[in-house]
């Protein structure tokens, strides 16, 4: 799932997670607003990427495992490098 706060930031969230689900083959939970700390107080458009939870010993699994993580590297990099190129 991605979160995002508003405006720009949900169309950076959407490109994220849609590259996150093609590069990793997750199942895709979609994006959503949030109000996170992490989120609110910034300037530029801001996300909040999260690839699983380590007290899920599937997620855990997986996220211990050095392909996926650099998939998932590589899904994010592909999702900004879209969004900027898109502006």
């Amino acid at each position: 799932m991605t979160f995002y706060r508003s405006g720009e930031s949900s169309q950076l969230a959407s490109k994220v997670q849609s590259a996150l689900i093609k590069q990793t083959g997750a199942t895709d939970k979609g994006t959503d607003a949030a109000t996170f700390y992490v989120l609110r107080n910034t300037s530029m458009p801001s996300i909040l990427v999260e690839m699983g939870f380590i007290s899920n010993a599937n997620e855990a699994a997986r996220l211990s495992d050095n392909s996926y993580r650099n998939n998932v590297a590589q899904g994010i990099y592909n999702g900004i490098a879209e969004y900027f190129n898109n502006r």
